[in-house]
């Protein structure tokens, strides 16, 4: 399967997911209950490899920021979920802007900014262990792709 095939079945996935869901029993969105999170990203908005500290203000709304080995990014997620089921999975859509360093200094300039939008989905556990994985389009002047992506894992508290 080509990567264009891969990003198809993925979004398909994140869109099922977003009619359909898995509310568990519990009555409560666990983001509500736990709202401060870390986590280490491979790829994203720092492109290589990153470390994010992000606050739910509510069950659906996410902020977070972060840096990594060339750069660091903020911005916000949207959850998709009701505030009276659980959502351990829940799909999401974000923007953020990130600041980097080239890998390799061509001309005089050496720094770059982007914007940053995910399309993704994230398990967050009653014990506070988070995975996610996602699908960014990426806009930037100095970058030739626009398909980006990453894999998170981290612990909310």
């Amino acid at each position: 399967m080509d990567f264009k095939n891969l990003i198809k079945v993925f979004c398909l996935l994140v869109l099922f997911n977003a009619f359909v869901g898995y509310p568990q029993e519990v009555t409560e969105n666990i983001r509500k209950q736990r709202k401060i999170g870390i986590e280490a990203s491979f790829l994203g908005p720092t492109q290589i490899t990153s470390i994010n500290f992000n606050y739910s203000i509510t069950h659906n709304i996410n902020i977070e920021v972060g840096g990594g080995m060339i750069g660091v990014y903020g911005g916000g997620k949207f959850f998709f979920g009701k505030k009276d089921k659980s959502w351990y999975w829940a799909p999401y859509l974000g923007a953020m802007y990130a600041y980097n360093h080239n890998l390799v200094i061509s001309g005089e300039k050496n720094t770059f900014s982007m914007l940053y939008a995910p399309v993704g989905i994230q398990y967050l556990g009653k014990k506070g262990f988070t995975f996610a994985g996602e699908v960014a389009y990426v806009s930037s002047l100095e970058i030739n792709t626009n398909i980006w992506g990453a894999i998170r894992f981290g612990y909310h508290f």
